[in-house]
């Protein structure tokens, strides 16, 4: 993430320097009296993706996606795998198009996805533990941290 320069102007607001849309700058993280954010609509731009990509791709393959990660396809677990993917696009469907939204409509659509991937990662955590999920599948935690980092730095801006 780049930091992105600002000055004042004579009256005292903050100005970014710099270009505008398309410039390197874009991503707004801003580092300044301890001070660290990202733009709400950047993280559910992000957010989106996330969502969508992986709820297509177990739509679309699940018992692929099951048997990658050491996991048995029964046709229960196909039927959920799919209910999940769709239930995925649908969260990338929202964030989307919800992406400039203010207020508390975006502080619920931030604390809601900060919610799914803290209890995602918690359950991965205790599904390894008690061994029902593989330890080598403990990467499928990464990307909910991640996403999680992304989501809290848009509070600090929302």
């Amino acid at each position: 993430m780049s930091v992105v320069p600002y000055r004042r102007t004579p009256r005292g607001r903050e100005r970014r320097l710099g270009g505008g849309h398309g410039s390197a700058d874009h991503l707004d993280v801003r580092h300044g009296h301890g001070e660290a954010y990202v733009r709400p609509s950047l993280a559910l731009s992000i957010g989106a993706v996330a969502a969508v990509l992986p709820g297509l791709a177990v739509t679309l393959a699940p018992a692929q996606l099951l048997s990658a990660f050491g996991l048995g396809a029964p046709t229960e677990a196909l039927i959920q795998s799919r209910d999940l993917g769709l239930t995925l696009m649908a969260l990338g469907i929202i964030n989307w198009t919800a992406r400039n939204a203010v207020g508390a409509p975006l502080l619920g659509l931030l604390w809601g996805n900060i919610f799914l991937q803290v209890a995602s990662i918690v359950v991965h955590v205790w599904e390894i533990v008690i061994g029902i999920f593989p330890p080598f599948a403990a990467a499928a935690i990464v990307i909910p941290l991640a996403l999680v980092i992304v989501y809290a730095l848009a509070l600090r801006r929302a």
